[in-house]
């Protein structure tokens, strides 16, 4: 049963129809009666007797067109019927696809694995990378660790939130199939083909992004730093510049060859470089530590001095992009939800994995970072390309750190390359699963039942950017497209779908504030980002327009006729989110100006100007200062 049919059955069954709760329920009972030729227990018809009292509710045993529809229990007031968001929906093939789940793979992943796929994904290259910007950004010690620990808190908020959605909606595809469902229900008597038409859109947007772009570029991007550093240890392949892509490439076809042999394989995999991470930061940690006992002198770290105090940037803008590159680096602990409907026990596991993981990186990144600013000048962390390197040339001597160092990133690449192949191929199965792109994509492995066309598909296209001359401009393009859905996500699946349908079965919930919250600081990385890169923005917005009007095409070639007016639809679109936030910018625009925060871009000019409040006359008036 689809999700159309579904709410037909709702709203059909809704208690606004009818006189009495008794006329409800039995007309729900009726309704089910009819379609499944089935008679209803004698048990459950007697239930309405006791619900005589408006606003009561009546716990439903669980009979069998309970497990297969997913009605747990019986509220009088407001009460909607049939919704497939449970646990209880993975009983039949058609529920297993709307959920992007295929009935041939099985739950294989555990609570281990998950907290293995987590860590794999987030403790990439980021942590090797992003410290000398944050750095560089902030001017101090003290408020680059703040930034650092501020954005694991954002990320926190984050994993509750996807905790919920996750056990909400047990199935893979993650925010595919978060805002399918989310925007495809409506609260009134009947659910237009517009209403439906707005989830059906964003999530083909979400994977039309991630499949052509956000993951397998997130998967070139790695391998192609692992290529890097794998070419230092091969004598002579400095003469050979094209040597690291063509490793990266080799490299992403041979874990998506280990992943297509195999679910346990790929996991399996995934467990070893998740214990070889967390002890190289480990070792990291303490070698920062031991040095800085044995050298006194570095008490002092200019990072941490007043000196240090008095370089603290004083500008917004500054700290916006710090905190976007701390939050790439911890960037992956919303993968686990990509393959929900492969972990075991979802509504128990998930919860306890998106915690556990992502306090582990946070504690993590915390010490290596600190152990960074305390051993190395904030001019050479600035400036380098790679601080680990130049942090072991500090404590171990050039000679050691020459190869121990490039062993532990590429651990650390591996380790988060397969994790990325692992969970990016599960938006392309799901997705063809519902036949949001060519259905043989959603093909498994006649014999070890892995999504092979969807690896494979994922492969092709992130060796193609991994050997091309430069792909940073899809990297960028990524990064910002990301934290859209991550808005929209929550927003659709937490704030909007409690207000429309508060009865949904949610074996986990955050407080609300959690998700208002994290929206707004979703909004706010996004509206920054646009601002620091504009061109990048338009391409992002460009892409989204074309993946707009190929969903059109492929809606009216499926229905064989079209149901709705595109540019009309558009608009509509446009006018309830880009005029929103537009409006949330010149807002926030004004309160900077009137806080007497400057907003520069990245080459320390006034991007917006300043807005200062004069007084002429005994009128307030508010002006911009370039």
């Amino acid at each position: 049963m689809n999700t159309k049919e579904t709410l037909q059955i709702g709203n059909k069954c809704s208690p606004s129809a009818f006189s009495s709760p008794r006329d409800s329920f039995a007309s729900f009972a009726s309704y089910v009666q009819a379609e499944e030729g089935d008679g209803i227990d004698d048990e459950r018809q007697g239930l309405t007797a006791d619900a005589s009292r408006r606003g009561s509710r009546v716990a439903a045993p669980r009979t069998s067109q309970s497990r297969q529809w997913g009605f747990d229990e019986y509220t009088n007031e407001d009460a909607v019927f049939m919704i497939p968001l449970s646990s209880t929906l993975l009983r039949n093939p058609q529920q297993d696809k709307n959920l992007g789940t295929n009935a041939s793979s099985k739950r294989s992943i555990s609570l281990f694995t998950g907290i293995g796929l987590i860590l794999g994904l987030s403790i990439g290259s980021g942590i090797f990378a992003s410290p000398g910007p944050v750095l560089t950004r902030v001017g101090s010690g003290v408020a680059a660790l703040a930034v650092w620990f501020l954005a694991g808190i954002l990320v926190l908020l984050g994993c509750g939130c996807y905790a919920e959605l996750g056990a909400c909606f047990p199935g893979n595809g993650g925010e595919g199939l978060y805002l399918l469902h989310s925007f495809s229900m409506d609260k009134s008597t009947d659910a237009t083909d517009e209403a439906n038409a707005v989830g059906s859109m964003f999530s083909f947007l979400f994977v039309w992004a991630n499949v052509l772009v956000g993951k397998p570029c997130g998967v070139a991007v790695v391998a192609s730093v692992a290529g890097e550093y794998l070419a230092r240890l091969i004598p002579g392949a400095k003469a050979v510049s094209v040597l690291p892509r063509v490793l990266g490439a080799t490299l992403i076809w041979v874990l998506t060859a280990l992943n297509i042999s195999s679910n346990r394989m790929g996991t399996m995999v995934q467990d070893v470089f998740t214990i070889l991470k967390l002890i190289s930061l480990i070792l990291i940690s303490a070698w920062g530590f031991v040095y800085l006992y044995d050298h006194p002198e570095y008490h002092e770290a200019h990072n941490f001095s007043d000196a240090a105090w008095q370089r603290t940037s004083q500008s917004v803008g500054d700290y916006a992009i710090a905190f976007y590159s701390a939050l790439w680096a911890y960037d992956g602990w919303s993968n686990l939800n990509l393959v929900t409907g492969e972990l075991k026990d979802p509504a128990r596991n998930l919860p306890r994995a998106v915690f556990i993981g992502p306090s582990i990186v946070i504690f993590a990144y915390m010490l290596v970072n600190l152990s960074y600013y305390l051993i190395l000048d904030s001019e050479i962390v600035a400036v380098t390309k790679s601080v680990a390197m130049d942090f072991g040339n500090h404590v171990m001597g050039h000679t050691l750190s020459a190869i121990l160092i490039p062993l532990i990133v590429l651990g650390s690449t591996f380790g988060a390359c397969n994790a990325s192949i692992f969970t990016g191929a599960r938006i392309t199965s799901s997705a063809a699963m519902r036949n949001q792109i060519p259905s043989v994509f959603s093909h498994l492995h006649q014999t070890h039942h892995t999504p092979a066309n969807a690896l494979v598909l994922q492969a092709t296209l992130a060796s193609l950017y991994c050997l091309a001359a430069s792909f940073e401009p899809l990297v960028v393009f990524s990064g910002n497209i990301t934290w859209i859905f991550y808005f929209l996500a929550v927003f659709g699946g937490i704030i909007m779908l409690r207000w429309t349908h508060p009865y949904i079965d949610r074996p986990f919930r955050v407080p609300i504030w959690v998700a208002i919250a994290f929206c707004a600081s979703s909004l706010f990385l996004v509206v920054f980002s646009i601002y620091e890169q504009p061109k990048e923005g338009a391409f992002g917005l460009l892409f989204l327009i074309v993946g707009i009007i190929v969903w059109w095409i492929k809606e009216r070639k499926s229905d064989g006729e079209t149901k709705l007016d595109l540019p009309s639809f558009s608009w509509k679109i446009f006018c309830t989110n880009h005029l929103h936030l537009l409006a949330f910018m010149a807002q926030f625009y004004r309160v900077c100006g009137l806080l007497g925060l400057e907003i520069r871009d990245t080459t320390g000019r006034s991007g917006w100007g300043r807005l200062a409040e004069t007084d002429e006359g005994g009128e307030t008036e508010m002006t911009v200062r370039n």
